[in-house]
């Protein structure tokens, strides 16, 4: 993966991290309104934008993983 590309990734996932807040603001005004509904659709839009985020982030992490070395890694 370029740098390019996991730069890229990084700020989608800043963008679903971002979507995700506004969805649980919106999600706690319509449950202080006793909207249920429109608060537990939103309450999972929210969730879905942080598993969206999630799994750039697992990715990402993987991915560095594979080039990481530790100081004992050159030890042997």
């Amino acid at each position: 993966m370029s740098y390019r590309d996991a730069a890229t990734q990084t700020l989608n996932a800043a963008q679903d991290l971002q979507r995700a807040a506004t969805h649980l603001r919106v999600a706690a005004a319509h449950l202080q309104a006793a909207e249920v509904p429109r608060y537990a659709a939103h309450l999972l839009a929210g969730r879905g934008h942080l598993v969206r985020a999630h799994a750039v982030l697992d990715e990402l992490a993987v991915t560095h993983a594979a080039y990481s070395h530790l100081p004992t890694d050159e030890e042997r």
